[in-house]
């Protein structure tokens, strides 16, 4: 006979209630051949832990599991930091909690959300919210659901600081949804001739030396001299001219 003694009590096993020493009678003992006080099971299947070779029970040995606590079948490592999603604190590697990330399996550690709906851009499909699919919206930042474009330039015109690309920014341009480089202003009252419907108004308003009294009414030198009529005659013959179609 071998004299086996496991846990070496000087006690035989064939005579040993507790082979392995851990205080668990063998007849209890979910690993009668390997100390466990704790008698872990983590699938539940009577085989403790300790001599479990799948602790889990996801068909997946514990020495190739990266997640051997947690059942994962797929061996889903979104990171690839060699811990599967399924115990990963961080699926996505960017230092931002799964439980507190906008986009739990993107790395984002900004956390980018602009439209604000708690989901974060990197994994979003309509970053700004605007019912346009980013693929599809030339404004993926701001929410412009019309999708308007004046110039056709591909961004839109919510995002785009020059609406008409005629080189001169919006927040300058004279006329911004109308091409006009040259900005001309003939009348000069901030409107560009080509989006003024009334070009060359201000020019004879400056010519007329007529004012109004306190009670409303016409005052001293009523009406337009006869400089102005001749320069509003001028100005209308003018503009009749460049809005007549070419022939």
């Amino acid at each position: 006979p071998t004299q086996a003694d496991l846990n070496g009590d000087g006690e035989g096993d064939a005579c040993d209630a507790d082979d392995d020493g851990d205080g668990v009678p063998d007849e209890d003992d979910n690993c009668p051949r390997v100390p466990n006080p704790g008698q872990e099971d983590t699938d539940g299947n009577g085989v403790g832990d300790a001599c479990d070779g799948d602790d889990d029970g996801d068909g997946v040995p514990d020495e190739d599991d990266n997640c051997p606590g947690v059942a994962n079948p797929d061996q889903l490592d979104t990171d690839g930091d060699g811990e599967g999603d399924a115990c990963d604190g961080d699926d996505d590697g960017d230092s931002v909690p799964d439980s507190e990330d906008n986009c739990p399996l993107v790395g984002n550690p900004e956390q980018t959300d602009v439209d604000e709906n708690g989901i974060g851009d990197a994994c979003e499909g309509d970053d700004d919210g605007d019912g346009v699919p980013n693929p599809l919206d030339n404004c993926e930042q701001v929410s412009n659901p019309d999708q308007l474009d004046t110039d056709g330039d591909g961004e839109g015109d919510a995002c785009d600081d020059d609406d008409d690309n005629d080189g001169v920014p919006d927040q300058e341009d004279n006329c911004p949804i109308a091409y006009n480089p040259d900005q001309a202003d003939m009348d000069e009252d901030g409107i560009g001739d080509v989006c003024d419907p009334l070009p060359g108004v201000g020019a004879v308003r400056r010519g007329c030396h007529c004012s109004l009294g306190a009670s409303g009414g016409s005052g001293e030198d009523e009406g337009l001299d006869p400089t102005g009529l001749l320069i509003f005659a001028l100005l209308g013959l003018a503009w009749a001219r460049r809005r007549r179609p070419l022939r």
